[in-house]
């Protein structure tokens, strides 16, 4: 069986590759002029990367800096309204508190944090300093790996771009699961090239041989752990060794996997008796046309093709450019033609490296598979960036070196055209940053003065206000219902809450009953307005809806104690 191929870009690609300087001694046999050019093109590109080539590891070095400071300068010591990054802090508690293991949307970060809580407590910017230094960690390992395939000049430039993006620095700065996903797959993909690519795999014997495929499959594990998308490094894998008829190291690297996962497995059941697997919980829920109403039904063939055409057109032409400042986030929009365009060039370079088996095929597959799944379970309506954000550096990444290819092999008069499309990037991504910096010195300032309440809307200000009181007048033994039960375990200093995030039922009585079974002695009702920055007063109504719904037949067991707020209150009811 042939080895995987492991190229270098600094290294001509192909024997055959003719040099700027031989192009230039042939421009007037051929045709002149385009010979010229070609060869004004090539000795412009090869001056760029001879500049680049000894100052690589400075750039890199300013590139770790720039993280590190201006991740500092966007910090942001307030968990966000989307609920997700202190709904992870209170499944770390209640992992360590209550032994209540956090299998929903991954429960890696939540075990990791809930380890650290153990001696720091819930300390919310120690926290957040943790994902910035994993910030910094998945920058190193991605220039450790890409510096081998990509010219010095798009290296480089892609580098200062990572660095110097603000939506990557805020996530940094977050306890949302991006910044460990994005250091362990660094982690992964430095292994697998490391480790899996050079390996002549027809002569696989003992452990000497079986290691690489442990220690890349626990990567691959515990990608799968953090965030549910990341089976598609399995998937990517398996595929890359079935393309390549690898069939004993597909072997080995699934029964290296299932050493890490069946054990997992077994302890989930035995210990804290989960029987469904982790995928399941949130599968259940994105197989529903209306996650917050089941009533509506489960989604069906052509409802996951939608979600697929329309996601890769927002996402991949929208939300992809509007990352580094190539367009305005709103509104929202699509371009066929783009998302057309950025996937003929994945599989172009596909095509071009799948023979050899190298790195780059890899690449393809696992970029592409974590995309196309994030775009068919996703539903359309979200529209989030941070959903697909950690597939935008490898993406980038891809893009530049599809361009690399056809303009030095195919197109070889606009050859330097992958440099001027990242410093087109870089110059787009650096202009979106610094317009942000006015407001993130102001925040600072605030936070800074103590007001922990400033950047929060009158409706969120009203809610955490309430939250703030059910901790100090409630007794301990009051269990209060929230649509918000992550950010009230934070700002109620870690008391738990009973989290209503849909109405699954039409029947009163089983609404009520869900609600006693649960324990619930108290219900809070806020006012939250639906996006931020809307002024038509429309709110978040899922706990009203519940509240409607149960009244027909329970009213008198609610009581009204206390309100916050005028314009967009927040209520606490009691609950008999």
């Amino acid at each position: 069986m042939r080895p995987a191929v492991h190229h270098h870009m600094s290294a001509n690609r192909k024997k055959s590759r003719v040099s700027a300087s031989a192009e230039k001694q042939v421009a007037d046999k051929k045709t002149p002029q385009k010979a010229q050019e070609a060869a004004q093109q090539a000795g412009r590109t090869e001056a760029l990367d001879a500049w680049f080539r000894p100052r690589l590891s400075l750039i890199f070095g300013l590139s770790l800096a720039l993280t590190l400071l201006l991740g500092l300068f966007f910090f942001d010591p307030k968990v966000s309204i989307g609920g997700d990054d202190s709904t992870y802090l209170n499944r770390a508690w209640n992992f360590i508190d209550r032994g209540e293991f956090p299998s929903f949307q991954g429960p890696l970060y939540p075990i990791l944090i809930g380890l650290i809580m153990v001696v720091t407590g819930v300390n919310v910017v120690l926290f957040k300093i943790l994902s910035l230094l994993f910030l910094a960690g998945h920058l190193w390992f991605f220039y450790a790996v890409f510096r081998k395939y990509l010219p010095p000049a798009l290296t480089g430039l892609l580098l200062l771009i990572l660095a110097t993006n603000h939506t990557l620095l805020v996530y940094g700065g977050t306890t949302y699961t991006e910044s460990l996903y994005l250091l362990l797959q660094g982690i992964f993909i430095y292994l697998f090239d490391r480790l899996i690519v050079p390996l002549n795999t027809g002569k696989i014997k003992g452990w000497p041989y079986f290691h690489p495929f442990l220690y890349t499959a626990l990567l691959a594990f515990l990608l799968a752990l953090t965030r549910n998308i990341g089976l598609v490094a399995l998937a990517a894998a398996m595929g890359w060794f079935v393309l390549g008829r690898q069939w004993k190291a597909a072997g080995l690297f699934l029964a290296a996997y299932l050493l890490f996962q069946a054990p997992l497995t077994i302890a989930k059941r035995s210990i804290w008796h989960k029987e469904e697997a982790q995928l399941s919980g949130q599968l259940n829920n994105l197989l529903w046309k209306d996650p917050y109403n089941e009533s509506a039904g489960q989604e069906d063939f052509q409802g996951f093709v939608t979600r697929l055409t329309d996601n890769s057109q927002y996402y991949l032409s929208h939300h992809i450019p509007a990352l580094f400042g190539l367009r305005s986030a709103a509104p929202l929009s699509k371009s066929p033609l783009m998302t057309l365009a950025i996937y003929t060039l994945l599989g172009a370079v596909f095509i071009l490296t799948f023979k050899e088996q190298s790195f780059w095929t890899f690449a393809v597959l696992y970029t592409t598979g974590g995309l196309v799944l994030t775009f068919i379970v996703l539903h359309v309506y979200w529209q989030q960036d941070r959903l697909m954000l950690v597939f935008a550096p490898p993406l980038l990444a891809l893009l530049a070196y599809g361009l690399h290819l056809i303009f030095t092999e195919k197109l070889r008069r606009f050859r330097l055209l992958p440099v001027l499309f990242l410093a087109l990037i870089l110059g787009a991504n650096l202009l979106r940053t610094m317009s942000r910096m006015p407001e993130a010195a102001e925040n600072l300032g605030h936070y800074l003065k103590g007001e922990r309440f400033y950047g929060y809307g009158e409706d969120w200000v009203n809610y955490l206000r309430m939250v703030e009181w059910t901790a100090r007048n409630l007794p301990e033994t009051a269990y209060v219902a929230d649509r918000k039960p992550g950010m009230a375990f934070i700002y109620s200093g870690g008391r738990n809450y009973h989290g209503i995030y849909r109405v699954p039922s039409d029947d009163p009585e089983e609404l009520y009953r869900l609600l006693k079974d649960a324990g619930v002695t108290h219900v809070l009702v806020a006012s939250l307005k639906i996006h931020p920055d809307d002024k038509s007063g429309r709110i978040v109504n899922t706990i009203q809806r519940y509240l409607s719904t149960m009244s027909q037949a329970h009213r008198e067991k609610l009581h009204l104690i206390h309100t916050i707020g005028e314009d967009y209150p927040a209520y606490l009811f009691t609950l008999e």
